[in-house]
């Protein structure tokens, strides 16, 4: 992420549907349970739309909830990287997962330094 000084509104609001790009895909292909690490992604989102819907100003606080969530949503046990289609819902295919990962590298480009 370039700072969250440097970020505008609108990468914000970009940054909000990527995350609910992926909270959607992840909701859509999970099954009846969902992931432990989808909770970290609601967060971000959650904590995206308040900070622009009372026009917070503390964007340094904001950029370091976003990465906490971000970091945590990433846990090698748990986390993004553990996610699997669930054969309730559908067949696991090659073309899921490039969907699943093009929505991971939509949100990860946001925290790229």
């Amino acid at each position: 992420m370039k700072g969250m000084n440097e970020m505008k509104r609108e990468e914000l609001v970009g940054l909000k549907d990527a995350v609910g790009g992926l909270q959607e895909f992840v909701k859509c292909f999970s099954g009846v349970e969902l992931p432990y690490f989808y909770r970290f992604l609601d967060y971000m989102k959650n904590n995206i739309e308040t900070f622009l819907r009372v026009g917070g100003r503390d964007y340094c606080a904001l950029e370091e909830v976003l990465y906490r969530n971000w970091y945590e949503a990433n846990n090698s046990w748990i986390g993004i990287s553990t996610f699997r289609v669930s054969e309730e819902v559908c067949e696991e295919s090659i073309e899921i997962y490039y969907q699943y990962a093009l929505l991971v590298k939509q949100v990860a480009e946001y925290f790229a330094d």
